[in-house]
């Protein structure tokens, strides 16, 4: 009996490739969602293939007609925007290429439709409610005069900033002096915002930004001026400049979204489908946020 020959052909008939296409190459979100896809995907001895999108539109439609291209076996992907053209939904959906989307719902379609196996997000309005309590439990009761860094053009980013002012408004010691925004999603508009609100305010007490970018550009501005002693400043993301900040003992706190998780879900619901399994749990689904400060910072510094 000769089995030699069995075992290579199985293994050539099993190998199996995907897809991840994120955000951008640049930001640690991304970059944290495209190494557990891949360290998931390639632990299985399967092929790895992650491109970016670079926050374009058109970039994210060429990465998937890459893929199409490519014949991968399931695609899972943090869009650019949470309503893509319907076509890329119906190309996959043609080539038969399963797609989970992670860090972002898609508005324009249902799971009704069939074109999307699930989505997984972060819980974004509870990033904002954790940064709020945290600021009240420190408050000790005492006023603290708040700002707010939003951002209305993202929907993820405003119900953080919706998160933290609604909280806040049960708390009569918590006073919101304003909300604004830059025009665009800039740290040089940031910091400029941050400074303007510097001069205009003589006590502030704490500022709550939509992601750690913003957060970091007021710890700077309150720097500049001789004013970050005793104001607390939250982000959200967990990026790793401001885990070091918290560690100096200057930002607060940053909201951490669980990108790994999100994308291992993902991936894992892709596998399960491919091989026929329940993926035993609902279409959509949000993860929470996990508030970083002093007290928990060495758990997460290497996330």
């Amino acid at each position: 009996e000769n089995t030699d020959t069995e075992t290579p052909a199985e293994e050539k008939a099993e190998k199996r490739t995907f897809g991840c296409v994120v955000f951008s190459s640049t930001a640690q979100s991304s970059q944290r969602e495209a190494s557990a896809f891949t360290e998931y995907v390639e632990a299985r001895g399967d092929e790895a293939i992650v491109l970016y999108a670079e926050g374009d539109l058109q970039k994210m439609l060429d990465s998937v007609d890459d893929l199409i291209s490519r014949e991968v076996d399931g695609i899972i992907m943090q869009m650019v925007t949470s309503e893509p053209p319907v076509t890329m939904f119906e190309e996959l959906k043609n080539a038969g290429i399963p797609l989970a989307l992670i860090d972002g719902a898609a508005t324009n379609t249902t799971e009704e439709d069939g074109y999307v196996l699930s989505e997984v997000i972060s819980y974004n309005y509870g990033a904002g409610v954790q940064a709020a309590e945290d600021l009240y439990a420190r408050s000790n009761g005492e006023t603290i005069n708040c700002l707010v860094m939003e951002r209305p053009d993202s929907e993820s980013g405003q119900d953080r900033c919706d998160g933290f002012m609604e909280t806040i408004e049960k708390y009569d010691n918590l006073v919101l002096l304003e909300h604004n925004s830059t025009v665009t999603d800039n740290a040089e508009q940031e910091l400029e915002l941050a400074s303007s609100w510097i001069q205009k305010y003589d006590d502030i007490g704490a500022i709550f930004s939509f992601h750690d970018v913003g957060a970091m550009a007021c710890v700077q501005a309150l720097k500049a001026e001789g004013r970050l002693e005793g104001v607390y400043v939250y982000g959200v993301d967990g990026n790793s400049d401001a885990m070091e900040s918290i560690q100096g003992g200057e930002l607060t706190g940053t909201v951490l979204q669980q990108q790994r998780a999100m994308a291992t879900e993902a991936i894992t619901d892709i596998y399960n489908y491919l091989d026929g399994k329940e993926l035993g749990h609902e279409y959509h689904r949000e993860l929470d946020t996990v508030l970083i400060t002093e007290d928990n910072i060495e758990e997460y510094i290497n996330y």
